[in-house]
């Protein structure tokens, strides 16, 4: 296997698990099995590098492998780690240090914790909340309204028919537990 840039060095090792597969610290992944139209792969000397597959909608990377003529979908962040670190600790989830779903180097990943994952996105700035959050259902200028109608003494099932939200929503507007950031 060759690598682009001649200034730094990747070390590959093979894919616990996967025969005929080996990942990068780089974040690359390469197999060197080719298929067999039915039959099991063929092993060749000629590593190839995988073309990772990108969701919008989940933008990790993710590569299939196949094992016993069985097909399974890998991320890589995960593979990288489970490699390179050891299988996943208990409670643990695959992290990016720099929260770019892309940068999937051994240097930008480690086991922790959920909370701290999220911690992570509020150090970046990089935290979906409010508007910018795929579960909203109100904006920012809604909400400063919905608030004004509190303090004018609306009812909150009111205000939620006419938002078209659940009333315990306009409850945790209206106790800051809900959009607090405005």
């Amino acid at each position: 296997m060759s690598h682009d840039d001649s200034t730094s060095t990747v070390i590959y090792k093979d894919i616990p698990d996967f025969p005929g597969y080996r990942v990068g610290d780089d974040g690359t992944v390469w197999t060197c099995l080719r298929p067999g139209g039915g039959k099991p792969a063929e092993v060749t000397q000629d590593w190839k590098r995988l073309k990772p597959d990108i969701r919008k909608q989940r933008p990790y990377s993710r590569v299939v492998l196949y094992r016993d003529c069985k097909r399974h979908v890998c991320w890589v962040h995960r593979l990288v780690l489970e490699t390179f670190i050891g299988p996943r600790p208990e409670g643990m989830v695959a992290c990016h240090w720099d929260d770019d779903a892309q940068n999937n180097c051994l240097s930008n990943l480690r086991w922790d914790t959920q909370k701290r994952n999220c911690a992570d996105m509020v150090r970046l700035g990089t935290r979906r909340y409010g508007e910018r959050s795929a579960m909203a259902k109100l904006t920012a200028v809604q909400v400063q309204e919905i608030r004004s109608q509190i303090d004018a003494g609306e009812s909150q099932t009111r205000i939620a028919m006419k938002f078209g939200v659940v009333q315990q929503l306009i409850s945790q507007i209206a106790k800051r537990q809900a959009w607090k950031h405005l």
